[in-house]
């Protein structure tokens, strides 16, 4: 599927580290799909899982599930975007894990649907499209496709406006991390 995204640049591994003075943060993107144009980025973030790692955004106010919304905050500070106006189109795991056989499917379809991309994407058509062409019956993206009255309702989605509140909340729960830790807080809650 890579070939036929419009996301032409591909990085594993992707390094990114923000320094605010009072601390560093620093991770490793799995893989990172984007692509410019003019003063836009449009990109997809991938973690690879071995475990069995379910994918939520359930309670992250709380410091909960914040792995790829930690991913979304250090891409909206990666050196080579700045500047730029960033569109995350999906925070996503894939299982890269051995997979069982049920007998219930023939062994290619399992092998295929293993391997969908699990996560969460915008709620934006035109932003999908440029991950996943055929993401209106998604071989990609699990539970991503289309009916007649818009995207189905397995579908896990977030809006533009949601993107920029995760971002938030992360700087927000770093700076307030490095508060306490500065201060010798380390309150029991």
């Amino acid at each position: 599927h890579e070939a036929l995204s419009k996301l032409d640049v591909i990085n594993r591994e992707a390094e990114i580290i923000v320094d605010n003075g009072d601390y560093e943060f620093k991770g490793f993107i799995d893989k990172l799909m984007y692509t410019i144009i003019d003063d836009e980025v449009y990109a997809a973030i991938i973690d690879y899982k071995t475990g069995k790692d379910v994918i939520s955004l359930d309670n992250i106010e709380d410091g909960f599930h914040l792995q790829l919304p930690s991913y979304m905050y250090l891409l909206s500070r990666y050196d080579k975007f700045i500047g730029k106006n960033i569109n995350i189109i999906g925070i996503y795991l894939q299982k890269v894990n051995l997979v069982i056989f049920d007998g219930k499917k023939d062994y290619y379809t399992q092998l295929e649907k293993s391997f969908y991309l699990q996560g969460y994407s915008v709620k934006d058509i035109s932003l999908i499209e440029m991950l996943d062409p055929n993401f209106s019956c998604s071989s990609y993206i699990k539970s991503m496709s289309l009916t007649k009255d818009g995207f189905n309702g397995y579908a896990k989605l977030y809006k533009k406006e949601d993107q920029e509140y995760m971002i938030n909340l992360v700087s927000n729960l770093l700076d307030k991390a490095s508060l306490g830790i500065h201060n010798g807080d380390f309150e029991i809650a």
